[in-house]
């Protein structure tokens, strides 16, 4: 089946549809047949006002979710038809590495395993945001920051 991703050709260029190359994984990398994609409010600004620096022509996408469809020779954590959510690493550079594709290739640190139980959807769209939920979750429950003070001195030790 042929590769599809939602490319920006330009700088606040609008998304295309296009065919581009199926990756082969590499060595510690996955590739994954995408099911779902959890847009991040991120992504519109990088999309439609060029707010960073990106290469052109871009294929962004940060969370995704899908089926294991190869692995790297060096993965040993996950095999070909396991359910997966995962994260774009910061440090990946080229558009094999977008969410807005139908084949992604990710980093086998930065995906996790989904039982067949808990629908694609839910570990998907919280794996990109768990900063927020957790900060969400904190303000909702009215928690409080921990206040940070000096250091305590250092205990005497006994020889």
């Amino acid at each position: 089946m042929a590769n599809l991703a939602a490319v920006i050709p330009a700088a606040k260029a609008p998304l295309e549809v296009q065919e581009v190359d199926k990756h082969i994984p590499g060595k510690h990398e996955i590739l994954v047949k995408n099911e779902v994609i959890a847009y991040q409010p991120l992504e519109s600004k990088i999309a439609k006002l060029a707010l960073f620096p990106i290469q052109y022509p871009a294929v962004i996408g940060m969370s995704f979710g899908g089926t294991v469809e190869a692995v790297g020779p060096a993965v040993t954590s996950l095999e070909v038809g396991n359910k997966v959510a995962a994260v774009k690493k910061r440090s990946a550079i080229g558009n094999k590495y977008g969410g807005f594709q139908r084949y992604v290739v990710v980093f086998d640190d930065c995906v996790s395993k989904v039982p067949d139980r808990i629908p694609i959807e839910t570990p998907t769209s919280l794996i990109g945001n768990l900063g927020a939920v957790v900060g969400l979750s904190a303000f909702m429950l009215g928690s409080t920051r921990p206040i940070l003070r000096s250091p305590r001195p250092p205990k005497k030790k006994r020889f």
